[in-house]
């Protein structure tokens, strides 16, 4: 299921993770209108029981994470 959410919104992740490595700093709701738009509203829970929104914002946050990792990775890689 993580899978498909982010699949589905891979590239509002992207956008997200560039917009990060810009500002460095965002909160729930520019997230969250990146990811869903500015008017959609998740109210469906998954099945740990988190609002699909706030669970697809943690699976984001994460996945955000990763791209911060590679692109330091890579930044260091280009300075050797």
């Amino acid at each position: 299921r993580t899978h498909k959410i982010l699949s589905s919104h891979m590239d509002a992740l992207v956008e997200v993770s560039e917009a990060l490595l810009e500002r460095e700093n965002m909160d729930g709701s520019e997230i969250r209108e990146m990811v869903f738009g500015p008017e959609e509203e998740v109210s469906e829970e998954t099945d740990s029981g988190k609002p699909a929104d706030v669970a697809a914002e943690d699976a984001a946050a994460e996945d955000i994470a990763a791209a911060e990792d590679t692109a330091a990775a890579e930044a260091s890689a280009v300075e050797e």
